[in-house]
């Protein structure tokens, strides 16, 4: 009988369990091998054969404690071209010599674990954001839209805007300690701003002084939908998801406006679904009917705002059904090698 399967999150943040698990065993922030990791042209962290190989070996070795060669591995990442795929099947079959071998994308995997086959996938990560329609479990590339801004922007304008009432307070873990646990999208920009100080809290600096902090918990995660000159990107949020509704078939838009589901950890932030959802309805036909939710993630993750475990749970899902030929096997990677990987997904 075959053993139960090995699911990885690639991610930044790395995700490892065994099909059949509610959650992930390990949880964990991926150590790159270099200080940035870039294997695809969106400049998302992906799948280095280097560094693949050296998270496969904790895996392994450590995470799970058990041998390679008896088990299946689905491999979950955002984005994978031709080359990464063959390198990772390089890697597992070469180094580890895995029984088979499935390649998936994070977006499809996510979905799945909302129990859907069809809607939108909302990503939006450290590196960089996406929105990826999927019609009956099949993304579509001519769709999707890409844009090469996410958390690290709004962490590096968050800290231009403290840095203008408090320079000098924050350091990189106190600004990321504030967009995590203090700073919100507010649902209307206007309204908020004319209630200036009203809204002002306190935070505590780890030396234990006390600072204000007020308006620049909301001005900034305003980038997200209306980004300054500065900014990585001129387009904002809602604009890049309804400009992939655009170019969704008329024959399933509906089931798209009615299916978007959001992942990663930018889109976690207080007050974020609503804004998003609001600004769809105004874009949106008047009869279609909108609904935005989030994907499932682990409230009580050690990792700071809870970790998305969205594509992992999907990953364990498909893993677990009877159907061989998703799997590349030993023995068809021995005939093909790994080009012969589908990588139909975006």
């Amino acid at each position: 009988m075959q053993q139960a399967a090995v699911v990885c999150d690639v991610g930044s943040i790395m995700k490892v369990g065994l099909t059949g698990d509610s959650r992930p065993r390990c949880v964990y922030t991926a150590e790159p091998a270099r200080s940035e990791i870039a294997t695809s042209a969106d400049d998302e962290p992906g799948c280095h054969k280097d560094d693949l190989e050296r998270r496969m070996s904790r895996v392994f070795n450590k995470d799970l404690r058990t041998a390679s060669e008896d088990r299946n591995v689905l491999l979950a990442q955002a984005v994978w071209s031709k080359v990464e795929a063959a390198a990772a099947a390089e890697v597992v079959f070469e180094e580890f010599g895995v029984h088979g071998l499935h390649i998936a994308s994070t977006a499809l995997m996510s979905l799945y674990a909302s129990g859907r086959t069809t809607g939108m996938i909302f990503e939006s990560g450290h590196r960089t954001t996406r929105a990826v329609p999927i019609y009956e479990g099949y993304p579509v590339p001519n769709s999707t839209v890409h844009s090469a801004s996410g958390g690290r922007d709004l962490s590096a304008h968050l800290k231009s805007v403290l840095a203008q009432k408090h320079e000098g307070t924050f350091d990189d873990a106190g600004v990321r300690s504030v967009k995590e646990n203090h700073a919100y999208v507010a649902l209307d920009y206007r309204e908020a701003v004319a209630k200036g100080s009203e809204l002002d809290s306190e935070y505590e600096l780890p030396d234990g002084s006390v600072v204000a902090l007020g308006t620049e918990l909301f001005r900034a995660p305003e980038a997200l939908f209306d980004p300054p000159s500065a900014y990585g990107t001129s387009t904002g949020m809602h604009t890049l998801l309804m400009s992939s509704v655009g170019r969704c078939d008329n024959d399933w838009i509906s089931d798209v406006y009615a299916n978007f589901v959001l992942c990663g950890g930018t889109t976690k932030l207080q007050g974020f679904r609503a804004r998003l959802e609001r600004e769809v309805r105004a874009l949106a036909p008047p009869s279609a009917r909108v609904d935005v939710v989030p994907a499932h993630s682990d409230p009580d993750s050690p990792l700071a705002a809870g970790t998305c475990l969205a594509a992992w749970c999907g990953g364990s899902i498909l893993s677990a059904f009877p159907w061989e030929p998703m799997w590349m096997t030993r023995s068809r990677y021995d005939e093909e090698g790994g080009s012969a990987l589908s990588t139909d997904m975006t």
